[in-house]
């Protein structure tokens, strides 16, 4: 007997026979669960960000430049469809502002309140980008036909 419980005790360790020694501190599950959640977020938020932004950078300083030029063009030709182009072009450009908002929130570390940390308002944002982008464009092509009933243009040839 004395040899298997040697066996066992070399399979499983001191501390599984009884020994005396110093245990880490068990943590609650909930507890476990966060902290392996908060560091993979870290590392996938760190890495995700890092690359996102730029993009998102890009997108906005192309796009305000376009809208700049699609609001002159459409103020020097008076053309409806390159002013509704324009409001297009700025519309984006807000979206890319709200995107980089996300981003900054979403980073946030855990709180008491928000335990597992503010990745998930990510979404909520982009959710808003995609009702603004509807609503503002479907806004605006609603006020450009209404103007275009009300004050009919004659059409003219080229």
């Amino acid at each position: 007997r004395s040899s298997s419980v040697s066996t066992t005790a070399a399979a499983f360790g001191p501390h599984d026979m009884g020994a005396s020694h110093q245990r880490r501190p068990t943590l609650h599950p909930a507890q476990h669960v966060r902290t392996l959640l908060t560091q993979t977020t870290r590392r996938y938020r760190t890495a995700a960000q890092s690359g996102s932004k730029k993009v998102i950078y890009a997108a906005l300083v192309g796009n305000l430049a376009i809208a700049i030029t699609k609001f002159a063009a459409a103020l020097w030709t008076g053309s409806s469809v390159m002013m509704s182009e324009a409001v297009h072009s700025t519309v984006d450009t807000g979206n890319q502002t709200l995107l980089l908002l996300s981003i900054k929130r979403a980073a946030r570390p855990p709180t008491p309140r928000h335990p597992f940390g503010h990745g998930m308002e990510l979404y909520f944002w982009a959710l808003v980008v995609a009702l603004l982008i509807f609503a503002l464009g479907g806004a605006f092509s609603i006020y450009e036909g209404w103007r275009k009933i009300v004050q009919p243009e004659p059409v003219e040839s080229a």
